[in-house]
């Protein structure tokens, strides 16, 4: 009965290790989110009097882990591979932010409601919390259609090799011992 509970335990620590949390990135290191459909949320109505076509936004939440740390937000139109639509350095403290793509320079961005963008770490680290996309389509001159997505990634660190070696040999362990005492049977 102490090997079936220290096979549990093993189990439970090892599955424990598959917890997710935010995405960190240190100097160097780039996050790149790729997108190919916003869902439709609502008929939303203008609060300026010179509506748009078409815009775009990205808002993003990102905390600075050391003083000074600087990123880099980059827009693409469908792939990385572009020529960048924008980019943009920002500061800590002030990492948080986002764009508001309105102007008739990006009218048409993200129109087929799919874009890619990346946040890097120029230096320092940072913290990346939410992001939300969102695209705003003219219908007349109150209305619009409104495409957004909220996302809050999440960093997932999974057993290595060998703690997925030793929880299949739990599970070996546990059936042998089952079957020595006969509980398979019944």
């Amino acid at each position: 009965m102490k090997i079936l509970r220290c096979l549990l335990g093993l189990i439970f620590i090892f599955s424990c290790s598959a917890m997710a949390g935010p995405i960190i990135l240190k100097q160097g290191e780039t996050f790149t989110y790729e997108f190919e459909n916003l869902p439709f949320i609502e008929v939303g109505t203008y609060w300026s009097s010179n509506p748009w076509e078409h815009s775009a936004e990205l808002f993003w939440d990102v905390k600075s882990l050391k003083k000074g740390t600087q990123m880099k937000v980059t827009l693409f139109e469908d792939s990385v591979n572009d020529t960048p639509l924008i980019e943009n350095i920002w500061t800590s403290p002030a990492l948080g932010g986002g764009f508001t793509l309105g102007d008739p320079t990006f009218l048409n961005v993200w129109q087929d409601l799919q874009g890619v963008f990346s946040f890097t770490a120029l230096s320092g680290s940072l913290m990346i919390n939410s992001f939300v996309i969102k695209t705003l389509d003219t219908i007349d001159s109150e209305f619009m259609n409104v495409h957004s997505l909220s996302v809050s990634p999440v960093s997932v660190s999974e057993p290595g090799s060998a703690g997925l070696l030793v929880i299949f040999a739990a599970g070996l362990c546990i059936i042998a011992l089952a079957r020595r005492r006969g509980f398979a049977n019944q």
